[in-house]
């Protein structure tokens, strides 16, 4: 996983909301899957979002790919099950950072699954769905300016030592429970419940200074190593990379997924609520195309191939 300087709810509120058991098995929240790396029996080095995008492939972030490592993915039958690596691109955040994987065993393929969308250049502030497994729970309102002072002057350390890829979530949760503040532990068990969000994605130019865009987007997108990134309000942390931003009309399309998290430095050094970066689906959408041509959805318990 990437370093991330995330903290959920460091705004004026925790906006995020749990998926409970019952809504998990409906539209649009069937689609997610929790991602584990397994590097060997055991051992799981890393836990990201994904998400069905044909019956048989599943969609996720380039940086949850570990060298040699197998892949298990958990729906929402709450079974385990393992998925193959086809193909991933990660050249930076939020710029082609995509991973796609093959359900092996054709009793996981998905029921239903996502359409990948991309959106033109004209549209801006785009409201969108966001779920994923940030191992975070959500902070209850009462502990919000407790944490986000402890946070503040904590994340100042990080910022000024790392310019803001210094600390994982980790790291930043330890010093929390080790302060005298009484906060609850916030770390949920493994594997941690899907949770979402509503939330814009910001497209937008921000190559200038009064475009609605946070001093840390428009830094990203001045340079020429970050021509194309997506900017969101979206609350992100480790275990939320690779999952779905999705269009709200009709919950059916997905316009990018999570690479990066910066929420705690946005939200600590900048007014605007700007507080992930995404990998655009521009990015990934004819690959998945070419994969589907590639791997008909096969079902065991019939001679028929399937095209997803």
């Amino acid at each position: 996983m990437l370093p991330v300087m995330g903290f959920a709810g460091i705004g004026d509120k925790d906006e995020r909301f749990y998926v409970t058991d019952e809504m998990w098995a409906t539209e649009p929240y069937k689609k997610f899957v929790f991602l584990a790396t397994v590097v060997s029996k055991d051992n799981w080095v890393g836990a990201c979002t994904a998400q069905y995008v044909s019956p048989n492939l599943i969609l996720s972030a380039g940086h949850c790919v570990e060298d040699g490592a197998d892949y298990r993915a958990r729906n929402y039958t709450q079974e385990w099950f393992e998925v193959e690596l086809l193909e991933k691109e990660f050249t930076a955040v939020g710029e082609n950072d995509w991973a796609l994987f093959l359900v092996k065993d054709s009793k996981n393929y998905g029921d239903s699954y996502f359409n990948v969308s991309s959106l033109n250049g004209s549209e801006n502030f785009v409201p969108v769905l966001h779920a994923g497994y940030g191992f975070l729970r959500i902070i209850k309102d009462d502990e919000l300016e407790k944490i986000k002072k402890f946070i503040k002057k904590v994340n100042r350390k990080y910022f000024l030592q790392f310019k803001f890829r210094g600390a994982t979530t980790q790291e930043l949760v330890a010093e929390l429970q080790n302060s005298d503040l009484g906060i609850a532990p916030l770390a949920e068990e493994f594997p941690p419940r899907l949770k979402a969000s509503n939330c814009q994605l910001v497209l937008t130019d921000c190559s200038q200074r009064g475009s609605g865009c946070s001093s840390i987007h428009r830094s990203l997108r001045r340079s020429k190593n970050y021509p194309n990134i997506i900017a969101t309000t979206c609350d992100s942390m480790q275990g939320d990379s690779g999952g779905a931003y999705v269009g709200t009309n009709g919950y059916g399309s997905l316009h990018a997924v999570v690479s990066y998290g910066s929420n705690l430095a946005a939200s600590a050094f900048d007014d605007n609520r700007e507080f992930s970066y995404a990998s655009s689906a521009l990015q990934f959408k004819n690959k998945i195309a070419e994969l589907i041509r590639k791997y008909p959805a096969t079902y065991t318990n019939s001679s028929t191939s399937v095209a997803s």
